[in-house]
């Protein structure tokens, strides 16, 4: 399938197969607290609803063992 102007469409993102992934009970997958949650994780992906890290449908407020800041990510750069 093309687009309109013969380039193809861009390609979604794609989560890891879920045998790479952790379990959500493994990694203690809770509520979040404050800025702790998924949705400010460096492995959440929003448009998936999903996380490179842990298999499953992710919810934003949510929050686990996994959890890294992408602030600490935009400080980095």
């Amino acid at each position: 399938m093309s687009s309109q102007h013969g380039a193809p469409p861009p390609e979604l993102p794609q989560l890891a197969p879920t045998e790479h992934r952790l379990p959500k009970d493994s990694v203690h997958y809770r509520p979040g607290k404050k800025e702790r949650r998924c949705g400010n994780c460096t492995a959440f992906q929003p448009e998936l609803r999903g996380c490179s890290r842990v298999a499953g449908e992710i919810e934003p407020p949510m929050v686990c063992d996994q959890w890294s800041s992408l602030k600490h990510v935009h400080r980095l750069r």
